[in-house]
């Protein structure tokens, strides 16, 4: 397996990426990963998270050993591609990835007819929407989603936070009032309507959740991920999909999302969708061995990129043989 740094343009910005592709001579399969939300780098490490083992370079590097050339990037404002100077769009993501794509098809080591789009997390939202917007002939073979959101982030972020809450030790009145004030704000940005993140509640981290999607740098970005519903867009896809899911994910459900994407998927027409829920995977694609009754959400974020954290075989070889025989 050998490890390739590139740099690719998109507009006036440069960004940098790695290509994760097998010693082996000739032209192979290729993927291109578009990472999660946040911070969140191309190995899937934040500066938000313990530790520096990252399941993306993971994946990158278990996949190049089963043939596959692996392109993944740091997004804008993460690990070596620095921030723009001006409010992120939409837009601005789109170009990046459009450019990352086009390097990956135009690699030595990929077989121009025979190479795919992931997204991790957020990161597959993003790989929904970039799809529906390729002309036909510029899209992947095969859409691949990595325990992908297929609801609004708008209602993600609510049930994760009523899920951090339910574990709070605080009377109900309590949680009853900042999950009010919380949805309050968020539809606010939605709308257009922003404020300081001290007039939203008084419970410091609620405010930090605020201030991360109402920051005048994102949000332009803000207001189009939190209203936007992936479920509709792929229902108008026809391509060869890979849908994957750890049921031991508390982040990203296997019902609400993986399934919602994959019944959206088939109700409109597409008879090539692969559902697949790993039994003991969490939200980075991680062999978990805590019962899901168990798991804390805070305790599983910190130990995301945590050292000897493994990923999971079931996920890695569905992936590889999805990859290799479509």
């Amino acid at each position: 397996m050998i490890d390739e740094e590139v740099t690719v343009t998109a507009g006036t910005r440069v960004i940098h990426g790695t290509v994760s592709r097998p010693d082996a001579p000739g032209r192979h399969p290729g993927l291109m990963i578009i990472a999660g939300s946040g911070p969140t780098d191309r190995n899937w490490e934040s500066p938000l998270l313990q530790g520096a083992n990252g399941g993306g370079r993971q994946l990158g590097h278990a996949l190049a050993e089963r043939g596959i050339v692996v392109l993944r990037y740091d997004k804008l404002g993460t690990g070596q591609t620095p921030a723009p100077a001006t409010p992120v769009s939409p837009e601005d993501y789109g170009a990046e990835q459009r450019a990352m794509l086009g390097h990956l098809r135009g690699h030595a080591s990929v077989d121009p007819a025979h190479w795919f789009l992931a997204g991790h997390s957020e990161g597959g939202a993003h790989a929904i929407h970039l799809v529906a917007q390729l002309p036909a002939d510029q899209r992947p073979t095969g859409l691949v989603l990595l325990a992908s959101v297929g609801r609004t982030m708008r209602d993600v972020m609510v049930l994760q936070l009523q899920g951090n809450f339910d574990h709070a030790p605080m009377p109900p009145a309590d949680r009853t009032r900042y999950m009010q004030q919380f949805t309050t704000a968020i539809d606010g940005v939605i709308a257009g309507r922003y404020r300081h993140p001290s007039t939203v509640t008084d419970l410091p981290p609620v405010q930090q959740l605020y201030a991360a999607v109402a920051s005048p740098a994102g949000r332009p970005f803000s207001r189009w991920l939190l209203a936007y519903d992936p479920a509709t867009e792929i229902s108008a896809l026809t391509l060869p999909m890979l849908i994957i899911n750890g049921e031991r994910d508390v982040q990203v459900s296997p019902t609400l999302d993986a399934q919602r994407l994959a019944d959206a998927a088939r109700h409109g027409g597409n008879t090539h969708v692969t559902l697949f829920l790993a039994p003991t995977a969490n939200h980075v694609m991680k062999h978990e061995t805590t019962p899901f009754a168990q798991l804390d959400l805070a305790r599983v974020q910190a130990g995301y990129a945590a050292a000897g954290t493994v990923l999971d075989d079931d996920v890695v070889n569905t992936l590889a043989t999805w990859l290799t025989t479509n």
